[in-house]
């Protein structure tokens, strides 16, 4: 069997249809005393089969021509978005075929093709500018080139076609062309659409031309976003009017169905995605702080987003490379915090929120970087004030070995505990010395009970510390001097999984525990992280 491409395939197509038609018309011409009968006899049975097979290869081919002198050669990507929507758009248009009131489908057939050929250009053009617009860069790359041309062609053509259904809404069969005239409205409707689509992007090539210092002009996502959700309430409005105009006792339009479902869940996505935009705007000087040139220098000044580097010296609160520093502390260019909020509601390193409640206001924002964080226990902490303070366990720390870098500072791991340095039972004992790793980074171990983290480790975001006994079952947890929780286990970890972590010496008893516990009933330690 000899294997064709696609091409050669076609040409084989064309000239079987010729030559069919041929065999058809030919003898009925040459049998019939005029015209005006051998047109009787070609509009039934095979002769009109054949025909209308002939015509769909004509359409064929002028359209070849056209793409060919509008766009030249289509990209593969642009191929498979034709073939990709045209399955359902030649369904979906015999389905149409089939609610008309009339047995004469010669009028509705040639203006179903005539629709499938003009939505083909739209697509190609729809794909053309998309790919112009990620390459332009001055305003000529956008306008001065024939799919310009190809644009003012078809809204010519578009709005032909709705003028002309229009005008024969009024004859023989009013829903025929009624139908039709709202489907040109439709493709007009969104090439209106993408004409300010194309003088959105134009005016932004110039102004990122005019302004070398911006990478984006922030004002035209809102103007998109307006332009889209109005072209989708018109449509809708449009299949609404279409559904309701043509539903009946022994009609009901399917073929609008998917476009009208589709549309109205895009529109409620785009109102949705609306709101979130003004509201991000309004909440992004309100709610997150301004970044100080100290914060800079201390944390790592580089753009997680854009990877440059950030100052506020010479940056005028409000614009774009102003620094915003997150709930999570990590600090972002406010453009590309807005770019990124379009997308994700969340930090892109460490996917916190970046919005959180109570909103910090520019007034406050002073005072909450003097003042600590209130914890959960504070108050029973100030109404339990004169109660006496138990000893707490004094902390020894062994200097690091000399590596000849500079050690971390010391940390108190006591300050990061909201409740204090009360234990439980009231330990008094002597704490266990601190040992230094083989990596020079001091642990403190304080007592059995306590928390054990390297001297310069840094709490995860939202985490706290508390004190916590282990139990039989479980864990009793300290939030303040009168308060005490319970918590079961729910995680176990093997006996030789646990003997390769280096807890320490304060917490050799309860690794003895662990070990019996091993032996009785395969238990493991109670390990909290």
């Amino acid at each position: 069997m000899v294997n064709l491409t696609h091409k050669q395939q076609f040409i084989a197509y064309f000239l079987a249809s010729n030559v069919l038609v041929i065999f058809a018309v030919w003898p009925v011409l040459e049998s019939s005393p005029n015209i005006f009968s051998a047109a009787v006899q070609l509009s039934e049975g095979i002769p009109l089969v054949l025909l209308a097979n002939w015509a769909v290869a004509m359409a064929i081919v002028i359209g070849k021509l056209l793409q060919q002198l509008m766009f030249g050669e289509l990209r593969l990507l642009e191929i498979e978005h034709i073939y990709e929507r045209s399955k359902f758009e030649v369904i979906n248009s015999l389905i149409a075929l089939t609610m008309f009131n009339t047995y004469w489908l010669l009028i509705p057939g040639i203006l179903t093709l005539v629709l499938l050929f003009v939505k083909v250009f739209h697509w190609l053009l729809n794909d053309r500018f998309e790919m112009i617009f990620q390459r332009a860069t001055t305003p000529r790359d956008i306008l001065m080139t024939r799919n310009t041309i190809s644009l003012l062609i078809l809204l010519y053509a578009d709005f032909t076609m709705v003028y002309s259904c229009a005008e024969y809404t009024f004859g023989n069969t009013p829903d025929v062309y009624f139908a039709f005239g709202f489907e040109f409205t439709l493709l007009f409707i969104k090439l209106l659409s993408l004409t300010m689509n194309i003088c959105l992007n134009t005016w932004e090539v110039h102004y990122l031309n005019t302004h070398p210092d911006e990478e984006v002009m922030e004002s035209k996502e809102l103007y998109l976003k307006i332009v889209k959700l109005v072209e989708t309430i018109c449509s809708l409005a449009i299949y609404h009017f279409l559904v309701f105009t043509f539903i009946g006792p022994n009609r009901i339009p399917i073929y609008l169905a998917k476009d009208t479902i589709f549309t109205a869940i895009s529109l409620v996505k785009q109102v949705k995605e609306m709101m979130i935009h003004l509201k991000t705007a309004k909440e992004l000087d309100s709610k997150l702080l301004d970044a100080t040139e100290d914060e800079l220098n201390e944390d790592n000044n580089l753009c997680i987003i854009c990877r440059d580097d950030m100052t506020t010296v010479g940056v005028t609160k409000g614009e774009r490379l102003y620094p915003k520093k997150l709930p999570c502390n990590h600090i972002i260019h406010l453009g590309c915090l807005k770019g990124w909020l379009e997308i994700s509601q969340v930090c892109p390193l460490c996917r916190g929120p970046v919005f959180v409640d109570p909103p910090v206001t520019a007034d406050n924002q002073q005072q909450q970087q003097q003042e600590p964080v209130p914890q959960p226990g504070q108050q029973q902490e100030q109404q339990a004030h004169h109660e006496p303070e138990r000893p707490q366990p004094e902390q020894r720390e062994t200097p690091p070995m000399e590596t000849g870098v500079p050690g971390p500072p010391n940390i108190n791991i006591l300050d990061r505990l909201p409740h204090g340095g009360h234990f439980f039972h009231g330990q008094t004992e002597t704490p266990t010395p601190t040992q230094t790793q083989s990596h020079g980074l001091p642990i403190v171990h304080n007592e059995a009970n306590t928390v054990e983290i390297p001297i310069n480790g840094l709490n995860p975001p939202g985490w706290t510390l508390f004190n916590v006994r282990p139990e039989t079952y479980g864990y009793r947890v300290l939030l303040n001097p009168t308060q005490e929780v319970q918590m079961k286990k729910i995680l176990e970890i093997p006996r030789d999984v646990f003997e390769q972590i280096d807890v320490g010496e304060g917490s050799s008893t309860l690794r003895q525990r662990s070990r019996g516990k091993q032996a009785e009933s395969d238990e493991t330690s109670d390990y909290l992280d």
